[in-house]
């Protein structure tokens, strides 16, 4: 109970002693004397009830300020509670001389506890500043003490209740144990060794580093600082995880999006030399204006000798006009001379007498010819004892035959022999023989 309290009733309980004796007295004159001193011992039992709840109060009220007192340097500074308590006890007889001072009826003396209870307050409260300032949480419950603020270059500015940052203005930060472990990093290390001029989030406190806008296509444009787009005028944004999603979906669509154009150019620049090296393998291989309708069978005929290694100098020209002779109809035609002499001289046409036809693959001859003939004749010269006066010719035909794209179709050995008066003669007569076989070849393949 409160002093102020403790006079109230003592007020309230005079007037409520004062009426009843007026009214009594008013019923009963003669018996004012003993009305008199039942009214005064009431008020003084009152009386001694109000001073003992007064003293009894001021006592708890002591007792609770002790209290507060050690538990506060236990809570902040985790120091022992019984340490506090002989420390509080022992500073309590100054404290207790301060507050009988404040009662006395000496004005000096009244001042001299005044001022020594107020000191005593302003020295626990300065104490407790610089016991406390460094501290970010208590000892017993791990409640936060500090809130901060951390800039983008590792500034760390610390306050001591919640609220706003006086210099950026931004939301301070309440102290968490993560948020501690991160202040003595920076601390410990200078923010000029992080490289975030990329960086969306700040490494420590994970604040915004970045703004965005969108334009009107629709794509999100990514800004280094708050403001507004100096193109559309928008008022930037923060950055947030969504629209770094839709940002990566955004660079996503980009990247294949060129990288369709890339393989496109990719593939038009590699036609383009594919086709330069087919114009320049044409131009040095293949003799220009063969052609005929696309209406008949073509057939691109090449004869050499055996042993010839397949030269310019071993195209055998007759053999191959009597193949041409024997074999052309108004369903084939027959080409020859098609190809040039560095043809000949670069091993082309050895490849073709070996079986490989790749090179057919790479001259693209689609339109040119159906069928690819390439034979390698070898042929021998005698005269038979029974008839004086002739010669015989034995000739055997390597025949390989391959489409346009260089794929072999068939692989044949023809041998024929013929009867005549001179060489040439029958040599004719083999070859004839042999036009008949490969007819047959040709047809069947």
């Amino acid at each position: 109970m409160t002093l102020e309290m403790a006079l109230l009733l003592v007020v309230l309980a005079l007037s409520a002693g004062i009426s009843s004796t007026k009214y009594l007295l008013q019923k009963n004159p003669k018996q004012k004397k003993t009305y008199r001193t039942l009214t005064g011992l009431i008020l003084l039992a009152l009386l001694a009830a109000v001073l003992q709840s007064v003293i009894f109060s001021r006592l708890l009220t002591i007792i609770e300020l002790l209290k507060y007192v050690s538990d506060g340097l236990h809570n902040y500074l985790g120091i022992s509670i019984w340490i506090n308590r002989a420390v509080i006890v022992a500073t309590l007889i100054p404290l207790l001389i301060a507050a009988k001072h404040t009662f006395s009826s000496n004005r000096t003396k009244r001042t001299v506890g005044y001022g020594l209870i107020v000191g005593y307050i302003c020295i626990y409260f300065t104490l407790m500043h610089f016991a406390t300032k460094d501290l970010l949480f208590t000892h017993d419950s791990g409640e936060a003490q500090k809130w901060v603020s951390i800039t983008a270059d590792g500034e760390v500015r610390v306050y001591n209740s919640p609220g706003y940052d006086v210099f950026s203005g931004t939301i301070l930060k309440k102290m968490t144990p993560e948020l501690a472990q991160q202040i003595r990093f920076l601390q410990q290390n200078d923010m000029t060794d992080f490289d975030i001029s990329n960086a969306y989030f700040h490494p420590i406190t994970g604040d915004t580093l970045k703004w965005y806008s969108i334009d009107d296509g629709g794509s999100i444009l990514i800004h280094d600082h708050a403001g507004f787009d100096t193109q559309t005028g928008q008022q930037l944004k923060s950055v947030t995880l969504d629209i770094l999603g839709q940002l990566k979906q955004q660079e996503k669509a980009k990247q294949v999006r060129f990288e369709v154009v890339r393989d496109s150019l990719a593939r038009t620049l590699a036609e383009s030399e594919k086709e330069q090296q087919l114009r320049q393998l044409r131009k040095r291989y293949i003799v220009a204006g063969n052609s005929c309708a696309e209406t008949v069978s073509r057939i691109a005929l090449s004869v050499v000798n055996e042993g010839t290694n397949a030269q310019w100098i071993g195209v055998d020209r007759f053999t191959q006009g009597i193949l041409i002779q024997n074999l052309k109809n108004d369903d084939c035609d027959i080409i020859t001379d098609l190809f040039k002499r560095p043809f000949f001289d670069d091993g082309k046409m050895a490849q073709l007498i070996r079986g490989n036809g790749e090179v057919l693959s790479q001259l693209n001859l689609e339109k040119i010819a159906d069928v690819f003939v390439a034979i390698e004749i070898e042929k021998a010269i005698s005269e038979p004892s029974q008839l004086q006066g002739t010669k015989t010719c034995q000739i055997k035909m390597n025949v390989h035959t391959f489409d346009h794209n260089g794929r072999q179709i068939s692989h044949t050995v023809l041998t024929c022999s013929g009867l005549g008066f001179t060489e040439l003669s029958a040599h004719e007569k083999a070859v004839e023989k042999a036009a008949s076989q490969l007819r047959d070849v040709l047809i069947k393949h």
